[in-house]
């Protein structure tokens, strides 16, 4: 009996460390396949954003301008005026994916852009505003929008636009970055 016993004890002391090594490969493989799932979706993520901004992108290739009447202040002695206002998306825009500690969503993703306004300087008639290439000012908003990772999509939770005109930030609504970001501007 007692062989039996002492046998029965190697063998088991034989297979524990079999057994935690199998636990220590089963680990690895989780963490492993962990790490590569969160690589997809922050590569899933960054693509997503990269194909809509190129999409913004080309919405503005071309000459693309409004040109508009802007109508007399009397009571600031201030005549009527036209002048041609447009504008472009700048290309470098920045993009943060992390993981973040909750159940849903797991990811999230901040979206930084700035537009760059262009005004012309002013004109008494719209001729003169349309041929016009003389820049009177510039001015630069900052759109900022948060994404949140669904059910394996990509989806606009936040967004905030910077009006530097009036120096202040509002929040917006948005859905789509796209329909934000494209040109709005006349195809001349």
């Amino acid at each position: 009996m007692k062989k039996i016993i002492l046998l029965s004890l190697m063998l088991l002391l034989h297979c524990v460390p079999a057994v935690a090594a199998d636990d220590n490969k089963i680990t690895t493989t989780k963490i492993k396949d962990t790490k590569i799932l969160e690589n997809q979706i922050t590569d899933n993520g960054k693509q997503c954003i990269d194909n809509t901004m190129n999409k913004v992108f080309d919405s503005y290739k071309g000459v693309h301008y409004n040109v508009a009447y802007n109508q007399p202040i009397r009571s600031m002695g201030i005549p009527g005026y036209w002048a041609k206002i447009s504008g472009s998306v700048d290309h470098n825009y920045k993009v943060d994916i992390q993981k973040v500690n909750s159940t849903s969503p797991n990811y999230v993703a901040n979206l930084e852009v700035n537009f760059d306004y262009v005004f012309s300087q002013v004109y008494t008639t719209k001729a003169e505003a349309e041929t016009s290439n003389s820049i009177a000012k510039t001015t630069t908003d900052n759109y900022k929008f948060k994404l949140a990772y669904k059910d394996g999509n990509w989806i606009v939770t936040d967004a905030k636009k910077y009006d530097s005109l009036l120096g202040k930030w509002f929040t917006i609504e948005a859905k789509d970055i796209y329909e934000v970001l494209k040109c709005k501007y006349e195809s001349h």
